[in-house]
């Protein structure tokens, strides 16, 4: 040990010790300094907000994680823009709408949607390492120019994993909008565990309502969320690419038992989750072609399978379900309370 110190002292004299590293620091903002104190923060720093209004934030790039937060008790608005931006956690905001393209390791956590949100996952990026968790998005409505989702994740065709983990938020309260929306085959967005779906009802709305809905996806997984008092739950009716939907809860209110809908899809897989209150899968050309080797397993679906635009089931591997129909050689048939 003493001739370890002694190296350690030696190596100190020449300059060749690693240096210490350097404390993170908390450093207070308000709008008005918000720029400055933001162009001195470095990585492992947290910015606090005081209350205000933050504006568009274009965003900033650093070596690692920084934070933005409100400060104790304050309510601080902000509007995140952002291209390329990199290492950045907005935490206990109120998020007026966000767009991110080219990001990384950029995180939402404990924030207050009011307005539209959408990450472009571009085609030279995967992994991304982009996160929602417990946040709100409640009562947003869509604006003219934008996707239907308040949480909107737009691919560009992508061969991987873009990297989008969207978990333990809640989508409700109304509003003229989808809850999620994927779009531009994005590859392998996961939505869950723990997010909730609820009161995202249609109405007189003449956007589509939907708690989630797919234009466009591939690799997606659904999993560990909880969908109830929404008109649906997960709408593709313009075709799917291998999404796993599984370990989920639907209870519909019977406004519209179709609590997933599938058309044009190809190779899913339904398995493990429960169709409460009379919810019903179903699967067919819907928007449009049929539908091709699908996998609906081991649900409790109380509402049944419907297969629509005479959609045929050969090549699908159903079986292992409590359903109405008993469908499958492995099925059980759920028997009324009154049999």
């Amino acid at each position: 040990m003493r001739a370890l110190g002694h190296l350690w002292a030696v190596l100190a004299v020449a300059g060749l010790a690693a240096p210490a590293s350097a404390a993170a620091t908390d450093l207070q903002a308000t709008p008005s300094t918000f720029a400055s104190v933001l162009a001195s923060a470095k990585g492992g720093d947290r910015v606090l907000l005081a209350a205000g209004d933050y504006g568009t934030f274009s965003g900033v790039s650093k070596s690692s994680m920084l934070t933005i937060a409100a400060q104790p008790g304050a309510i601080a608005s902000i509007n995140p823009s952002m291209t390329n931006a990199t290492n950045l956690t907005f935490d206990g905001l109120t998020i007026k709408g966000a767009y991110l393209s080219g990001a990384r390791n950029v995180t939402f956590v404990n924030n207050t949607f009011t307005g539209m949100t959408r990450v472009d996952a571009i085609a030279s990026i995967s992994n991304a390492n982009v996160l929602f968790d417990r946040n709100t998005f409640d009562g947003i409505n869509m604006c003219g120019s934008c996707y239907e989702g308040r949480l909107t994740i737009r691919g560009y065709n992508n061969a991987a994993p873009v990297g989008v983990t969207i978990s333990n938020n809640h989508f409700g309260g109304g509003g003229q909008s989808d809850g999620i929306q994927v779009i531009g085959e994005a590859y392998g967005v996961q939505i869950g565990p723990g997010n909730e779906f609820a009161n995202i009802k249609q109405g007189s709305f003449t956007a589509h309502v939907d708690p989630i809905q797919f234009y466009g996806e591939t690799h997606t997984t659904i999993t560990g969320n909880y969908f109830y008092g929404n008109s649906t739950g997960i709408m593709a009716g313009d075709g799917t690419d291998h999404a796993l939907i599984t370990h989920n809860v639907f209870h519909t209110d019977g406004e519209y038992p179709d609590q997933i809908v599938i058309g044009g899809g190809s190779n899913d897989v339904i398995r493990h989750n429960t169709f409460a209150n009379g919810a019903r899968v179903r699967i067919g050309k819907v928007n449009v072609s049929a539908s091709v080797a699908e996998t609906v397993t081991d649900n409790v679906i109380t509402g049944g399978m419907w297969y629509s635009e005479s959609q045929s089931t050969t090549g699908f591997t159903v079986d292992y379900n409590l359903n109405r129909s008993g469908t499958g050689a492995h099925a059980r048939a759920r028997r009324s309370r009154h049999s």
